[in-house]
C-alpha cells in the first residue's frame, strides 16, 4: 500500500497559490482546499480514493470502534485475569 492521505470531520488543508505537496511520487498541487467534502486537484499519476465511515454509538454515548479497539488492545490482560479466576 503506499503513501496514504486520510482527513475526518470538519478538517480541511488549504494550500496557497506556487505551493504543493508531493504523496507518494505524484504532487497535489496548490490553490484549492482539500476537506472530506471536497474534490480536488491532482496530478494523474496519484491514485484518490474516497472512502465513507460511518459510526456508531450505544446509548448515544458509546462509541463502538472506540470500544472494540480498546478491547482488542486489552485482550491479552482480559484473558489472563479469567485464567486467575479460573485457577489455570
Amino acid at each position: 500500500m503506499g503513501p496514504v492521505f486520510s482527513l475526518m470531520g470538519e478538517a480541511a488543508i488549504t494550500f496557497g497559490e506556487g505551493s504543493s505537496l508531493s504523496l507518494g511520487g505524484g504532487c497535489i498541487p496548490g490553490g484549492q482546499t482539500i476537506s472530506a467534502d471536497s474534490f480536488f486537484r491532482t496530478d494523474p499519476s496519484l491514485q484518490v480514493k474516497r472512502e465513507v465511515w460511518v459510526g456508531f454509538l450505544f446509548n448515544n454515548e458509546i462509541d463502538v470502534l472506540g470500544l472494540l479497539v480498546h478491547i482488542q488492545k486489552n485482550i491479552p490482560l482480559i484473558v489472563s485475569q479469567i485464567y486467575k479466576i479460573l485457577d489455570f
